[in-house]
């Protein structure tokens, strides 16, 4: 029963889905990379997230954790390797998992690709999509002119502050220094 489910699992994630599939022996790793659209667009220095779905079809007797190996690649246009990174994930029948790669500050605007492999005892699957990189937004005249005047707003605000705690300090210690050559003089006398 458990079987019957399973591969019925993996043939509608195969028909909903592109994937790629690899058999070995009894065994067969189906791999599914998905780039969200909030990522499908970012700056350099940006992070891309990746969702990947990984299923592992394996006999009922072999129901158990196994390692598989998860290498993530990050290629340009001209087929450049940009970054990577190599990690080991626990899978029992099936590994969901959401990965955040950081890009480089100074990768230059176009169409990168990331090419994932999952690794199962020799036997490597690989699936990729695509994301673009776009040029960095840089403020425009009319939003710099009213950052400029937000900055002078602020400073004039903190200049009326400081004048004003300045001006209550001064006219606290006039009051003092009368009071106190006032009692001195014996004018007026000592509060209690």
């Amino acid at each position: 029963m458990v079987k019957k489910s399973i591969i019925l699992l993996g043939i509608i994630f195969l028909i909903t889905s592109i994937t790629s599939v690899i058999a070995l022996g009894n065994t067969k790793i189906i791999l599914k990379v998905d780039v969200p659209s909030r990522f499908e667009e970012i700056r350099p220095g940006e992070d891309i997230a990746v969702n990947i779905e990984v299923f592992l079809l394996k006999d009922q007797e072999q129901q158990k954790i196994v390692d598989i190996i998860m290498e993530y690649h990050v290629f340009n246009e001209k087929g450049e390797l940009i970054t990577k990174l190599i990690e080991t994930k626990g899978i029992l029948l099936r590994l969901d998992d959401v990965k955040e790669i950081s890009l480089p500050g100074n990768i230059p605007p176009g169409i990168y690709t990331i090419d994932i492999r999952a690794t199962y005892k020799g036997a490597s699957v690989t699936n990729s999509d695509i994301f673009e990189v776009i040029k960095p937004v840089k403020p425009t005249k009319i939003e710099a002119e009213y950052l400029i005047i937000l900055v002078i707003l602020v400073l004039f605000v903190a200049a009326m502050i400081y004048e004003y705690k300045k001006f209550k300090y001064m006219e606290r210690m006039i009051t003092k220094i009368s009071e106190r050559d006032l009692i001195n003089k014996g004018l007026i006398l000592k509060r209690r």
